[in-house]
C-alpha cells in the first residue's frame, strides 16, 4: 500500500510494476478517480492498483493545492463546510483531506484554513462516517489538527522532534500519522 499519493494518468500502472496493489490518493480530480474506484471490487482489475482517494482537498483561497492549476472549491468560512464535505461524499471520496497550517505556525508556505474550519470539517466528515486526514507542515499544526479531531496526518513536519504531548493527543485520539519521509529528505537536501 502506497499510502499517500496524487494520481493520475498511467500512475496506477506503474504502482503495480513496482508491487503496489492499493494506493491512497489525498488529492486528484474526481474525473479521474470515479472510472477507477468502480475498478476496486473487481477480480478482474490485475492491470493496475486499486485507488481510494480523498479526491478534491479542502483548503483556503491560494492554499497549498490550489497552486497546479485545477480549479478548485477553496474554504472561506464554516458555513461552506457542509456543502464542501456532501460534495466530496458525492465524488464518491473515501476520506476527507485538509491542508492546515496554525496561526501560531513560524512557517507560512501558503494561506490556511483556519482553526475553526478545521474543526467543522472534522465534525462534518464523521456525520459521513468519514474521516479527516490533515496536511501539516509543522508540530504545532499537528497538535491542533489532532485536537481538532483529525484521525490522521499526512505528512510529517520538520521544525521540531515529535514530543510527548503529541504521541499522547494521538493514542488518546486513535490517530496516525503518514509521515511521507521521503518527501521531507527531499526538502532538506539529504
Amino acid at each position: 500500500v502506497d499510502a499517500h499519493t496524487h494520481t493520475w494518468g498511467n500512475a496506477l500502472n506503474e504502482a503495480l510494476n513496482f508491487g503496489v496493489t492499493t494506493e491512497l490518493d489525498m488529492f486528484t480530480m474526481p474525473s479521474f478517480f470515479q472510472p477507477q474506484q468502480k475498478l476496486r471490487d473487481e477480480l478482474t482489475n490485475t492491470n493496475q492498483a486499486d485507488l481510494y482517494s480523498a479526491t478534491i482537498l479542502a483548503t483556503a483561497p491560494k492554499g497549498h493545492g490550489t497552486e497546479y492549476g485545477f480549479d478548485i472549491p477553496v474554504l472561506e468560512n464554516v458555513e461552506q463546510v457542509s456543502e464542501f464535505v456532501e460534495q466530496r461524499i458525492n465524488d464518491g471520496a473515501d476520506y476527507i483531506k485538509a491542508v492546515y497550517s496554525s496561526e501560531k505556525s513560524k512557517r507560512k508556505h501558503f494561506p490556511s484554513i483556519s482553526l475553526e474550519i478545521l474543526k467543522a470539517l472534522s465534525i462534518e466528515s464523521l456525520k459521513h462516517n468519514k474521516i479527516l486526514v490533515v496536511h501539516v507542515d509543522d508540530l504545532v499544526s499537528a497538535k491542533e489538527s489532532i485536537s481538532a479531531g483529525a484521525k490522521g496526518l499526512v505528512h510529517s513536519f520538520m521544525d521540531k522532534e515529535v514530543d510527548d504531548e503529541l504521541i499522547k493527543l494521538m493514542k488518546d485520539n486513535k490517530a496516525f500519522i503518514v509521515p511521507t519521509l521521503q518527501v521531507e529528505a527531499s526538502i532538506s537536501g539529504l
